[in-house]
């Protein structure tokens, strides 16, 4: 792939934000029951806040590990519809 035109320049902006999602998403789910003193909250605060980091691990998963693939792939497809069949570089 080229460098200069702008499909790269939309699929780095895509990869720069959704590395910068995986990295923010986990803190900002995470972060409620890592802050979480025993002290102050009660169990159930934690138990609730650990049901939420879970069910939003598994959204997570199925949006980040299923979704996504595949809307890139029907996207790739829909973009680049023509299936090299051999080298160009005679």
């Amino acid at each position: 792939m080229r460098t200069d035109n702008p499909t790269f320049i939309v699929l780095l902006i895509g990869v720069v934000i959704l590395v910068g999602a995986l990295t923010f998403f986990p803190a900002l789910l995470l972060g409620p029951i890592v802050q979480a003193s025993p002290a102050i909250s009660s169990d159930m605060h934690i138990r609730q806040n650990a049901l939420t980091a879970v069910l939003a691990m598994i959204v997570m998963t199925v949006l980040l590990g299923i979704a996504y693939p595949l809307a890139i792939t029907g996207i790739s497809q829909v973009a680049f519809p023509v299936t090299p069949t051999a080298s160009r570089s005679r």
